[in-house]
């Protein structure tokens, strides 16, 4: 074999070994991003991208399962069928996208999770005092900084929050479900941010008794349209 014909093949050889080298690393990358697709479709809210329900019962369920202090908080908006019903629904989803953009940058001792609709859940790893704290401060921030409208003019909006505190033996959904009653509190009393009151009960995860004062909410800010959500 003459030493072009070596040469060649040499050559040949470290083309082929070049090509299946960047074929791997091509295929590994498109790996990757499917697999960083995946979580994102299972984790985080298309609308929003906020991370989602899953990622909240992961996260939350780890952190109770420590030695920690932890709070969660369920909130909703104010009036938001009001708001969907006055300006559209196109208005409604930019008032989420307008919450989660300040949630993210003005609330870094804050978890966040958009659940569906209107309702978020927070939680802090503090005690109740301090969770509350941190409640009010996100009620501040949303209440503060009023959303421009696609037509001009400025939308306030506001958030009703329930707290409530991780105690032993208590699992996510029962956390969850007496932070939202604690949630239909604040929206009775109209006091913004209220902690979940023991004297509901709610040793389980019952069927919700506050369905019916939610549509009579529902139903009077229909028939009473306000200017400030």
């Amino acid at each position: 074999m003459s030493h072009t014909t070596m040469l060649f093949g040499l050559l040949g050889l470290a083309a082929l070994a070049g090509w299946l080298t960047g074929h791997g690393a091509g295929l590994a990358a498109a790996r990757r991003l499917r697999d960083e697709e995946l979580w994102r479709a299972r984790h985080i809210d298309a609308l929003t991208g906020l991370p989602n329900r899953a990622d909240a019962e992961a996260r939350i369920t780890a952190m109770i399962t420590g030695k920690e202090p932890v709070c969660v908080g369920f909130a909703d908006l104010d009036r938001f069928k009001q708001l969907n019903y006055d300006h559209g629904h196109a208005t409604g989803d930019q008032a989420l996208r307008h919450i989660a953009t300040l949630l993210r940058a003005h609330a870094p001792d804050t978890a966040v999770w958009r659940l569906h609709g209107d309702e978020f859940v927070f939680a802090w790893p503090t005690a109740l005092h301090d969770s509350l704290i941190h409640a009010q401060h996100l009620r501040h921030l949303i209440s503060s900084t009023p959303m421009p409208l696609p037509g001009g003019g400025l939308l306030t909006l506001s958030m009703s929050i329930g707290v409530a505190e991780h105690r032993p033996g208590t699992d996510l959904s029962l956390l969850l479900h007496q932070a939202d009653l604690a949630m239909h509190d604040a929206k009775d009393r109209q006091a913004g941010c209220v902690s979940y009151d023991p004297a509901h009960g709610a040793a389980t995860v019952a069927d919700r008794p506050f369905e019916r004062a939610r549509d009579r909410r529902n139903h009077r800010t229909t028939a009473e349209p306000e200017t400030t959500l």
